[in-house]
């Protein structure tokens, strides 16, 4: 005695197949690949926002996707702050 595994509403044994196929067979999402010079480019657009001042850094910051944000170090980070820290304070 041969046991099959069918689903119920598959008659021949392909159609549950052939809906395996279609979903291994669809295009993968494109992939972005960052850069370091991505990395690069974007802290040193970073760092003219943050002569700025505080402000215009929380705009620039909340404008960018995470990935992006992902870019920037924990350092990379405390040092903008700073320095548009610095630009707030030559500004008054």
């Amino acid at each position: 005695m041969s046991i099959l595994c069918l689903a119920t509403e598959d008659d021949d044994g392909n159609a549950a197949v052939d809906s395996v196929k279609r979903t291994l067979t669809a295009p993968l999402p494109k992939t972005v690949t960052i850069t370091t010079d991505d990395a690069d480019k974007l802290l040193a657009e970073a760092k003219q926002v943050a002569k700025t001042g505080s402000e215009a850094m929380r705009t620039w910051w909340s404008g960018l996707k995470a990935d992006k944000r992902s870019l920037l170090s924990s350092d990379d980070l405390k040092a903008l702050k700073a320095a548009a820290a610095a630009a707030d304070k030559g500004a008054e």
